[in-house]
C-alpha cells in the first residue's frame, strides 16, 4: 500500500480486492470544478450557431434525420480526410438528438455539452489520482486549450475524440483499480468503438492493449460467469456495430476503389505528427481554423500567447519529470495512472508517424487531454506542497490569455467573413430558414441539387427537413410554381443564374434580402406566383411521353455564344423519374451535332403544374441551324419517347 496524493490510500495492483479511497470534495473542490466547468461551457457553449454547417455537417444531419425519422439506417458515414468513407458510427449517435430536435442547433449543443462533460471527468479523474492543484491545473489548461474548444462546437467526428477518451481512461483505471469486469467491459467497447467515430480513435487500441497484458486484466474472466458475459459483450459491441460497415467494404465498388487507391500511397516515416502534437498540446497555430491563414493578431496578443503556449509547454515537461522521478518509488506493481498517462499522450503522436496520408491536428484530439494531465500532474510532487499552488496559479494564467483568445477568434468569425476561415455560421442559414417557413413552398435554388455531393443542398435540405422544400441545380435550372399558387424562391448567391431569370420571367411579388457576415453575399428570396412567362417563342404545345409540355423557348447570343432557353410545364400525368435534358445544335448543312450540352434539370424537384425553365451555352458555330432536344432517364440513358415514337424536338434558329 502506498500513500496518495491526498494522503489517502490507494491499492496495489496485486490483484487484492481492496478498496481505493479519496477524501470526499471540499467546497474548495466544488469551487474549482465550477471554475472548469465555467471555463468549457463559455468557450463551447457560448454564441451558438457560429459554428459552420459546411457539407461535412450538413451530410452527417441529413443521414442522422433520415435514420432518425425514417428508419433509414447508413452502413458507412461521409467520406474521411483520407479518402475512404467513416464508419457509420457518428451518424447513428448524431440520429439520438434528432429524435428530439430537427433543429441542427441542437445537435451541435449536444456535441459540445459532451465535451463539458469530458472536462468535468478529467477533473475528477486528475483530482482522484494527483490531488486538487493537480485536478485544478488540468481542468483549465484543457477547458481552454484553443483546439479543443474549436473541435467542440460543431457536427465533426473529430469532436467527440477528446471526451470519449476521457470516458475510456477512466473506465481504465477504475478497472485496474477495482478489478472490475463492468469497467473493463465498458473500456474494451470504447477502444473499439472509437476509431468507429473517427479513425483517429485506433491510437487508444493499442494502449488497451497494454493495459490488459501489463496488469493481466484478462483473469477477471476466471472470477465469475457475470464477468465473462460482461467481457463478452466489451468485446462484441464494437464488432456488432463494425459488421455493417465491413459488409460495405466488401460489396461496395467505391469504397473499396478507394481502399485500393490508400493502400498503392507509398507510407513514409516523418515528424509532421509529433508536430501537430505539439501544436495542440500547447495551442499553436489553430486559429487559421476559424479565421484563415491570413489573420494576425495584435502584438500584444500574439505576445501573450506565445507566453502562454510556452508555459502550457513548460507544464507538460514539468509533469513528465514528476512522473519519471517518482517512478522509482513505485512498486514494481504500482498504481497504473502515471503510466497510462504517458502511453495516453504519446499514442496517437506514434501511431500516425508513419503515414501515407497528411498528418491532421483533429488526429491529435485523442491526447489532447492527456496532455492537459501532464500539466496538472507537474503540480503533484512526493512530499512536496509549494508545486501545487505554482503550477495551478500558471494554469490560471494560460486559461486567462488562451481562453481570451478563443473568444476573440469566436467573435471575429461570426462578425465577417475572413478568408480561408470558417464557413458561414449556422445561425444565418437557420435565421433565413425559419423566415421562410410561413406556410408556403420554399424552392431552394443552389449550385447543385445533390446532397449527397454538394454543401449547400446537404444543408438546406436539413433546415427544411419537415418542411414542403425542393432542392433545384439553379446553374442551369428555374422552377416557379404551378400557374396562380405561390411559393418562395431562395437563391443562396447573388450571383445565381436562377436568381437573373426568375427577375426577368417570374412574377414577383415581393424580394427579401437574409444577410451574412460582413463581406458575405447575403441570401434572396423571391416571393413568386405562378405562371407561364413571357416573351418566348411559342413551344406549340409539344408533349413528351413523361408529361412535359414544351410551351416556349429562346434564342439569345452572348458573346459569341448562342444561349438556349426552354420552358416547359408539367402535366398531371407526369411519370416520376430521374431525368436529363439533352440540347444538340447543328449547324447547316452537318448530320451530326455540332455540339452537345446535356442537364440535369432537377427532375425529383418536379410536381404537377410545375414550370421549368433551362438553359445551356452554346459555342456558337457560323451557321446554326436548329437545335434538338428532349429528355432521358438517368443512369439508363433511355430516351423518353413523344406518342411512342423518337422524342426529339426540333427548334429551327434559322430558314433553310
Amino acid at each position: 500500500m502506498s500513500p496518495g496524493p491526498s494522503g489517502t490510500i490507494v491499492r496495489d495492483m496485486t490483484g487484492t480486492h481492496r478498496r481505493s479511497t479519496s477524501p470526499p470534495p471540499r467546497w474548495a473542490d466544488w469551487a474549482a470544478l465550477g471554475l472548469v466547468l465555467l471555463v468549457a461551457g463559455v468557450l463551447r457553449l457560448g454564441w451558438p450557431g457560429i459554428n459552420s454547417f459546411g457539407f461535412d455537417e450538413a451530410r452527417v444531419s441529413l443521414l442522422a434525420l433520415q435514420m432518425a425519422r425514417e428508419g433509414q439506417v447508413p452502413l458507412a458515414g461521409i467520406p474521411s480526410s483520407a479518402g475512404i468513407a467513416n464508419p457509420a458510427l457518428f451518424v447513428w449517435l448524431m440520429s439520438l438528438p434528432y429524435l428530439f430536435s430537427r433543429d441542427p442547433l441542437c445537435a451541435t449543443l449536444c456535441i459540445a455539452l459532451a465535451n463539458i462533460a469530458g472536462a468535468g471527468m478529467l477533473w475528477a479523474l486528475a483530482r482522484r489520482h494527483w490531488g486538487p492543484w493537480a485536478a485544478l491545473a488540468s481542468g483549465l489548461v484543457y477547458a481552454s486549450a484553443p483546439f479543443g474548444a474549436v473541435y467542440s462546437r460543431s457536427i465533426w467526428s473529430q469532436d467527440l475524440m477528446a471526451p470519449l477518451s476521457v470516458l475510456w481512461a477512466w473506465c481504465g483505471l477504475r478497472a485496474v483499480e477495482r478489478r472490475s469486469a463492468p469497467d473493463l467491459a465498458l473500456h474494451l467497447a470504447l477502444a473499439g468503438l472509437a476509431w468507429q467515430v473517427h479513425y483517429s480513435g485506433a491510437a487508444l487500441m493499442p494502449v488497451t492493449l497494454w493495459l490488459l497484458v501489463r496488469h493481466r486484466l484478462w483473469e477477471l474472466a476466471r472470477d465469475a460467469a457475470s464477468a465473462r458475459r460482461w467481457l463478452a459483450a466489451g468485446i462484441l459491441v464494437p464488432i456488432l456495430a463494425a459488421t455493417p460497415f465491413v459488409a460495405s467494404l466488401v460489396r461496395g465498388g467505391e469504397v473499396n476503389a478507394a481502399l485500393r487507391t490508400l493502400a498503392e500511397r507509398e507510407a513514409q516515416w516523418g515528424t509532421g505528427s509529433f508536430l501537430r502534437w505539439a501544436e495542440v498540446a500547447t495551442g499553436r497555430n489553430w486559429e487559421w481554423l476559424l479565421l484563415g491563414q491570413g489573420w494576425r493578431w495584435p502584438v500584444a496578443s500574439e505576445s501573450a500567447q506565445t507566453i502562454a503556449q510556452g508555459l502550457s509547454g513548460l507544464l507538460q515537461i514539468l509533469g513528465l519529470v514528476a512522473i519519471i522521478g517518482s517512478a522509482g518509488r513505485l512498486p514494481r506493481k504500482g498504481p497504473a495512472p502515471d503510466a497510462l498517462l504517458v502511453l495516453w499522450a504519446l499514442a496517437a503522436p506514434l501511431i500516425f508517424a508513419r503515414s501515407s496520408t497528411p498528418v491532421y491536428h483533429q488526429y491529435m484530439l485523442t491526447a489532447l487531454p492527456a496532455t492537459a494531465l501532464l500539466a496538472g500532474r507537474a503540480a503533484h510532487y512526493e512530499g512536496r506542497r509549494w508545486p501545487g499552488p505554482a503550477v495551478a496559479a500558471l494554469a490560471i494564467a494560460i486559461a486567462l490569455i488562451q481562453g481570451g483568445a478563443a473568444v476573440t477568434a469566436i467573435r471575429a468569425n461570426i462578425d465577417a467573413l475572413q478568408p480561408g476561415g470558417m464557413g458561414t455560421p449556422l445561425v444565418y442559414p437557420c435565421s433565413a430558414a425559419e423566415a421562410l417557413r410561413d406556410g408556403l413552398p420554399v424552392y431552394s435554388h443552389a449550385r447543385s441539387d445533390a446532397p449527397e455531393f454538394d454543401a449547400d443542398a446537404s444543408a438546406t435540405s436539413v433546415l427544411f427537413w419537415d418542411y414542403d422544400h425542393r432542392i433545384v441545380n439553379g446553374e442551369v435550372t428555374l422552377l416557379l410554381p404551378p400557374a396562380g399558387e405561390m411559393a418562395h424562391l431562395l437563391f443562396l448567391f447573388p450571383d445565381s443564374p436562377a436568381l437573373r431569370l426568375a427577375r426577368e420571367h417570374a412574377r414577383v411579388l415581393r424580394e427579401r434580402v437574409f444577410p451574412r457576415r460582413e463581406g458575405e453575399p447575403p441570401y434572396t428570396a423571391l416571393e413568386v406566383v405562378g405562371g407561364p412567362p413571357s416573351g418566348l417563342t411559342s413551344g406549340q404545345g409539344q408533349r413528351l411521353d413523361n408529361g412535359l409540355e414544351l410551351i416556349g423557348w429562346q434564342t439569345f447570343p452572348e458573346e459569341q455564344r448562342l444561349r438556349l432557353l426552354t420552358c416547359w410545364r408539367v402535366g398531371a400525368d407526369f411519370v416520376p423519374g430521374r431525368y436529363h435534358q439533352f440540347n444538340h445544335l447543328y449547324a447547316s448543312g452537318d448530320d451530326t451535332p455540332s455540339e452537345v450540352a446535356d442537364i440535369s434539370p432537377s427532375s425529383a424537384a418536379w410536381q404537377d403544374g410545375s414550370l421549368l425553365l433551362s438553359w445551356v451555352t452554346f459555342e456558337a458555330p457560323a451557321r446554326p441551324q436548329y437545335v434538338a432536344i428532349g429528355m432521358y432517364t438517368y443512369p439508363e440513358m433511355d430516351r423518353v419517347t413523344r406518342q411512342g415514337k423518337e422524342g426529339t424536338i426540333r427548334l429551327d434558329l434559322v430558314t433553310p
